[in-house]
């Protein structure tokens, strides 16, 4: 049985609204950061303690030993580098004009399709394909009230972006944009 809503009790979808809903996806990233600045430098602080500690009489130990101390404060630089990019780019306001909204059909569901991951293994994830748009990644709620046909609106970064950030059913919201 499909999910529909009446057309009385359509939601207005508007730019607005868009941007309001994706704060929320970006809380997560907001509240790693900080501690993506604090928590390296604690860590590598640590290896410099504990590598001045050990002395195990070898000048070659000893140069060994200091140059994986500096790999744990490059690491640590890294970290917080990468903290500093969220927490930049996560604090920009979004604005009506840096999200485009297309229509479109979902065309296919693949339920738990392999996705590759960063390392030798791979996850099963279902995956919502639409007409003309990279796959979108829904959740377990989005892929129990979907079937192929539906229409949704879809929202991407720019216009004519093919890469789905957001997606809201059509039988739900009324464009208003």
């Amino acid at each position: 049985m499909a999910y529909q809503y009446s057309e009385t009790r359509k939601h207005i979808l508007t730019p607005e609204r868009v941007i309001h809903d994706m704060k929320d996806d970006a809380s997560f990233g907001k509240a790693v950061a900080p501690f993506m600045l604090i928590l390296p430098p604690i860590g590598a602080l640590l290896a410099t303690g504990l590598f001045a500690l050990v002395d195990n009489g070898s000048r070659i130990a000893t140069v060994v030993s200091w140059m994986v101390c500096g790999l744990f404060w490059l690491g640590a630089l890294m970290i917080m580098a990468a903290g500093v990019f969220i927490l930049k780019n996560r604090s920009k306001p979004l604005r009506p004009e840096d999200i485009h909204i297309v229509k479109r059909r979902l065309d296919t569901i693949s339920y738990n399709e392999r996705q590759p991951t960063s390392g030798r293994y791979s996850v099963e994830r279902d995956v919502f394909y639409f007409e003309g748009m990279d796959k979108y990644y829904p959740s377990p709620t989005q892929v129990a009230l979907a079937k192929e046909g539906d229409m949704y609106y879809i929202v991407t970064a720019v216009e004519g972006g093919t890469h789905p950030i957001r997606i809201y059913r059509a039988d739900a919201y009324i464009w208003n944009g």
